[in-house]
Parts: structure tokens; C-alpha cells; sequence
């Protein structure tokens, strides 16, 4: 009773607090490597400055300063600068997005 026919209900909600059910970084680890594939790096710390970086610059999206897809070239070379790596163009940006 109570429920329209055709809509479904929520049966369960699932918080997984130590990434055992999704690991976030997985991707970012599989696009990295197929765009950096010399990057020598630790790609737990450079995940963890993306992160940062990504939280930084959303707030750029957040006023109108930049869209998403500028957004997220600044976020990947933002954070391979900062990691000594070497100049990223907006190609591998973009290839990186989409193979993230």
C-alpha cells in the first residue's frame, strides 16, 4: 500500500567506508598508465594530489569561470605539473578524461 505501481523502492542504501566495494582509484591508476606510461611516480600519492587538485579547481566550475571539460584538462595537467612530470598537452588531457 502506499507505493505506485511502477515505481521502485529503495531496498537498501550501502556505505562503503573502506573502498571495498569500489576502489576510486583504480581507474585513475588504468588512465594514468595508458597516457604517462613512463611516469615513474607513486600513483597512490599523485590520486590522492588529483583529489586535492580536483576540489581546488571545481570551485573555478562552481563560479562560472571555467566548464567542466576545461575543468578537467586543468585538474590532470595541474596535477602532473606538481609531480615534476613533463608538460601534459590538452590531447592527453582529454585522452586521459576519457579513459578515466
Amino acid at each position: 500500500r502506499g507505493v505506485r505501481k511502477g515505481l521502485n523502492m529503495v531496498k537498501a542504501v550501502v556505505f562503503d567506508m573502506d573502498d571495498t566495494i569500489f576502489y576510486p582509484q583504480l581507474p585513475f591508476e588504468r588512465a594514468l598508465k595508458a597516457i604517462c606510461p613512463l611516469y615513474a611516480g607513486d600513483v597512490a600519492e599523485t590520486y590522492r594530489l588529483f583529489r586535492r587538485v580536483s576540489d581546488k579547481e571545481f570551485k573555478r566550475v562552481l563560479r562560472g569561470e571555467c566548464d567542466t571539460l576545461t575543468f578537467q584538462k586543468i585538474r590532470f595537467k595541474k596535477t602532473m605539473a606538481q609531480c615534476a612530470y613533463e608538460a601534459v598537452t590538452d590531447e592527453q588531457a582529454d585522452d586521459f578524461q576519457s579513459s578515466y
